[in-house]
């Protein structure tokens, strides 16, 4: 829009210089009423009609919108003066730390304040932030997809009041909304593909089925597999059957080691480093060896799986990339909802990269 006539006007130019200023250097925050076209009139010594033609510029620039009766307000989604949280279910979890850290560079001027969610492995307290989000005052959110029973409901319930926000870690089919996550499916086959290249026949897998992250971890190892003409032995490829409510996987991980280890297979992939730490520690408590007993791969690359005695193999999230990537996805979909411009999602896959170790044979 051509506003060259208005701010060419020099009565009211030096109005619409300093609002712009204070709304784009965050002084005044979204939400927030910064007058009256009455106070305006008072305070600057204009006329209605001048006071009223500046409001239009910094209307017709996204800046400000008029409510009746109440006065001027400043506009939610403003690029610069954007306000986002990260929701993220444990920041002991190095996954979530790297996605914040992401989010965090990735959003450059455009975010003037990032806060990050910890809820402390308690999902009732992460679906609570969910549900506030609403009425929190940010402008849009970047979401750990957590496998929690009332999560499609509450991300529904975001979707039909048009609050803007981005899934990370895995897709949460039959939603409309925008997800980055890793390329779980391709970590899944180049392991596979690493383990055939070692000699690996018997290969077993286990993980949280009820993940769809794990899920596509597994095929992608089932299709390596297949493309060597390795027969697939469907009693190796388990549940963990882990309660999402408890922090503690340690008996469940245990439990699915020993269902394994009486099937005599030659290799374990887990569906994440924790798991495949709590099996290390397991396995040579049974007195086996590792590699040459049983080998061991995971998933992640945790800064865990470096300190383990043999040195993990696993593959790696690149975790700041997804941070940095939904931030700039969450960014555009603020634009269209400030916009009223339609909105449509994508589902953005982050690569991973194989990382070697001695916890399978050479």
């Amino acid at each position: 829009m051509n506003t060259s006539l208005n701010t060419g006007n020099k009565i009211y130019k030096k109005l619409i210089d300093e609002l712009r200023s204070k709304i784009l250097s965050g002084k005044y925050r979204p939400g927030d009423m910064i007058g009256s076209e009455y106070a305006f009139c008072r305070t600057y010594y204009m006329s209605r009609v001048s006071i009223r033609s500046a409001i239009d510029v910094l209307v017709a620039e996204g800046l400000v919108e008029r409510r009746p009766g109440k006065g001027v307000f400043v506009r939610s989604g403003i690029p610069g003066n954007l306000r986002v949280q990260v929701i993220v279910p444990d920041l002991v979890m190095a996954h979530c730390v790297q996605i914040s850290q992401g989010v965090r560079s990735g959003g450059g001027s455009l975010i003037s304040e990032v806060s990050v969610s910890d809820s402390c492995g308690d999902p009732e307290a992460f679906a609570k932030t969910i549900e506030k989000l609403p009425i929190s005052g940010f402008d849009g959110a970047v979401i750990y997809a957590l496998n929690i029973p009332e999560m499609p409901q509450l991300l529904s319930s975001l979707i039909i009041k048009k609050f803007p926000f981005v899934l990370v870690d895995k897709s949460m089919p039959g939603l409309n909304v925008s997800t980055v996550h890793s390329d779980n499916y391709g970590g899944g086959l180049l392991t596979g593909r690493e383990l055939v290249k070692r000699g690996y026949k018997r290969i077993a897998f286990a993980g949280d089925f009820s993940a769809s992250s794990c899920i596509e971890r597994m095929q992608g190892l089932k299709d390596a597999m297949n493309d060597a003409s390795i027969p697939y032995d469907r009693s190796l490829f388990i549940d963990i059957e882990v309660d999402n409510t408890v922090k503690d996987w340690t008996s469940a991980v245990s439990a699915a080691t020993d269902k394994l280890l009486a099937l005599k297979p030659e290799l374990i992939s887990y569906s994440n480093d924790v798991a495949a730490a709590i099996a290390f520690k397991h396995i040579r408590e049974l007195g086996l060896r590792i590699p040459e007993d049983i080998g061991i791969t995971g998933f992640d690359d945790d800064p865990l799986s470096s300190f383990l005695q043999p040195r993990l193999a696993t593959i790696r999230q690149n975790s700041a990339q997804i941070g940095a990537a939904a931030i700039n996805e969450l960014i555009n979909c603020i634009k269209a909802y400030s916009s009223s411009a339609e909105y449509v999602a994508r589902h953005i896959t982050i690569p991973v990269d194989w990382i070697p170790g001695a916890s399978i044979r050479s």
